[in-house]
């Protein structure tokens, strides 16, 4: 009985190894254009070891969605952004990515809330282990492991049905074309469901647990440019941006007296590198349509994003598209005072009205004291 456990556990270990349904092994039995990575903080660890990209994407899990790539690296683009991820993880991605000679470039999405003092800013030691010992825990991540198991079947029954069955999001280049994504904004303005007719209470929640007892951190501040100094050290060239913010979680920032230090984290970011802001109180945080969530944004406007980052044209990406981009403000050390200024204006006159999105705050603020319906 021994003897054939040990073989069912060899041969679940062998089927992995061929299959390679996380990326880990250096083993192309396998189009990784099959593969779909769904647990990032398993896969990408072991996926920076062994893919050879030119391009890096680093942030939360706005910039795995927004900027979603199935396979994890496609076009020599690895999406590495961990869901909530903290800078201490950021930094030890950064250090494995900076190990590739052929990386030239990284894109991160700059996250406010990774900047609180208050919160345990402690990374997830899983995550950790798995990027600095990754010997302790491969086996039995994507070997030994009935998961894997459960993936690699997935990957060869996509296999099996061939790419004319894989969806074109699979296998547009990356960042999508300005025609795909006219085609798929198209798309957007006539069957997607604006924000403001399901509100979505939880992840206005997630907002509150963000922020509810925020504070900023120079330690943290530090440490990003700490990071941004290793970036530049590598001789990679850094593109920075702070992701689309929906009105819901500007609300959330504003009404639990926030506004001041959002400000000063932008000052203190501008202050290190440039980066293009697309957040803020603008009619974009206003386009629930390219928002998937109150949290996400759609990839329609993540591929925009990653366009403009990287120099490229979006004549035909669509008006949708073209004017949400339109509005980011780019911040260095010159320009940081005058975007700051523009933005507290906007603030101000969003202030004055009372939108679906401040009472959506209100209601989550006050659950602390005691549930009460939205107003109508």
């Amino acid at each position: 009985m021994i003897g054939a456990l040990l073989g069912l556990i060899a041969m679940v270990a062998a089927v992995n190894m061929f299959v390679n349904p996380y990326g880990a092994w250096r083993l192309g039995s396998f189009d990784p254009i099959y593969r779909r990575i769904t647990l990032e903080r398993l896969a990408i660890p072991y996926l920076l070891r062994v893919a050879r990209p030119h391009t890096i994407l680093i942030g939360s899990s706005r910039v795995i969605l927004g900027m979603r790539i199935e396979q994890g690296e496609r076009d020599g683009v690895l999406n590495a952004a961990l869901s909530g991820a903290k800078l201490e993880e950021i930094a030890r991605i950064v250090e494995l990515a900076c190990s590739n000679r052929e990386l030239r470039r990284v894109i991160w999405g700059v996250e406010f809330f990774a900047f609180n003092g208050s919160d345990d800013s402690r990374p997830d030691p899983n995550t950790m282990e798995r990027m600095e010992t990754p010997w302790k825990t491969i086996v039995g991540d994507t070997l030994v492991n009935s998961d894997a198991l459960d993936r690699s079947r997935d990957l060869y029954r996509r296999y099996r049905l061939g790419l004319s069955r894989l969806p074109a999001e699979s296998t547009e280049p990356v960042p999508w074309t300005d025609g795909f994504i006219g085609m798929k904004i198209r798309v957007l303005e006539h069957q997607a469901r604006p924000l403001d007719e399901a509100v979505d209470l939880r992840g206005a929640r997630q907002f509150q647990a963000w922020y509810g007892g925020y504070r900023l951190s120079q330690a943290e501040i530090v440490r990003f440019r700490e990071i941004v100094e290793r970036i530049r050290s590598a001789n990679l060239e850094l593109l920075l941006f702070v992701p689309p913010s929906s009105e819901y979680e500007l609300e959330i920032i504003r009404q639990s007296g926030l506004w001041q230090q959002f400000q000063a984290w932008k000052a203190a970011i501008a202050e290190i590198n440039p980066f293009w802001d697309f957040g803020g109180f603008n009619t974009l945080a206003r386009t629930n349509r390219l928002f998937i969530d109150v949290m996400h944004f759609r990839p329609e406007l993540g591929f925009s994003i990653m366009r403009k980052l990287e120099g490229r044209d979006c004549d035909r990406c669509g008006a949708l598209a073209e004017e949400a981009v339109a509005q980011a403000l780019y911040f260095d050390r010159s320009s940081a005072a005058r975007n700051l200024a523009e933005q507290d204006l906007r603030m101000a006159v969003s202030e004055r009205t009372d939108t679906i999105y401040a009472r959506v705050a209100r209601e989550v603020i006050a659950e602390q004291r005691g549930p009460r319906r939205i107003a109508d």
